[in-house]
């Protein structure tokens, strides 16, 4: 198997990413979002759902420093992003995508993981988050990170009038550490720049 190990820098608890892609290999950098991302973030939000944020929202967003606010670039190019908050000890997953061409690689988890061990870290005791309905492949990522049903929204999405599931799940330990890598993926630590 040809892999190529690469170090992904300038973030909290980082770790490399290897993974065989017929010799060829595939970095990812994952990094904390800034303002300057602002047309990548907007062009994949918009790709990514039917109902996407507005610039303003975005910007608001990318401006607030948050380490919980992740993106995924390859090449230099925005490819996955993550917006959450953290009142007081409960996470709030607001929005998490991934570039429709770089879907069903494990991204979205290794994101997911990355979130919610960068919560701990902060103090988190839970996760909470809506998705909605029809999105059974979401619905599937999260419960296996042991999200669990806690109640549903009637006719939240305003695009379509769809309900939401609110899914929440306790947080007590590592969460990467509880988990398999992704098919293909083999996951090994590697020096943070941000300790």
């Amino acid at each position: 198997m040809k892999t190529r190990d690469v170090k992904i820098s300038n973030f909290p608890k980082s770790y490399s990413l290897v993974v065989d892609e017929g010799g060829l290999g595939r970095s990812y950098q994952f990094e904390q979002l800034s303002a300057d991302r602002i047309e990548e973030s907007i062009e994949l939000e918009q790709g990514a759902f039917s109902n996407p944020w507005s610039r303003q929202l975005l910007l608001r967003e990318l401006g607030k420093n948050n380490p919980l606010n992740i993106g995924i670039s390859k090449r230099g190019r925005l490819i996955g992003q993550s917006f959450c908050m953290l009142l007081i000890d409960e996470l709030h997953i607001l929005n998490l995508s991934i570039s429709r061409e770089h879907r069903e690689q494990g991204l979205a988890r290794e994101l997911l993981s990355r979130i919610l061990d960068k919560a701990l870290e902060m103090g988190a005791r839970s996760a909470i988050l809506e998705v909605r309905d029809s999105n059974k492949v979401a619905q599937s990522l999260y419960k296996s990170f042991g999200f669990d049903f806690l109640t549903r929204r009637s006719s939240y999405y305003r695009d379509n009038g769809e309900d939401a599931l609110v899914l929440s799940r306790e947080l007590k330990s590592s969460i990467s550490s509880d988990l398999q890598p992704p098919k293909g993926a083999v996951l090994t630590r590697a020096e943070s720049s941000l300790s």
